[in-house]
């Protein structure tokens, strides 16, 4: 007899309440009369880091060319951050 996930995990986790995704742009798009929107993810924000975070970033890296990357993502395609938590992790990224 199979066993219920919810018998299965910690009772504060039951409560938590399940993630309702968002509208599709398109219908947003057509409820507001507008277009060409642009849909950003939940963790993304269209504004830079306030300048007090850019401040504490740079304060604790020393080379002067990570302080120029403190606002972007690296590419889609990118290894490097892959590779690094792989070795970190012993893993691999294949």
């Amino acid at each position: 007899m199979p066993t219920p996930w919810e018998s299965l995990a910690n009772e504060h986790i039951l409560g938590i309440a399940p993630y309702e995704p968002g509208k599709p742009i398109e219908e947003l798009e057509r409820e507001l009369g507008i277009h060409d929107a642009i849909k950003l993810a939940s963790n993304e924000n269209p504004l830079p880091p306030s300048e007090r975070v850019q401040k504490a970033i740079i304060s604790t890296t020393r080379s002067s060319s990570r302080r120029m990357r403190i606002r972007s993502h690296p590419p889609s395609g990118c290894r490097r951050p892959s590779s690094i938590c792989a070795r970190r992790s012993r893993r691999s990224t294949a």
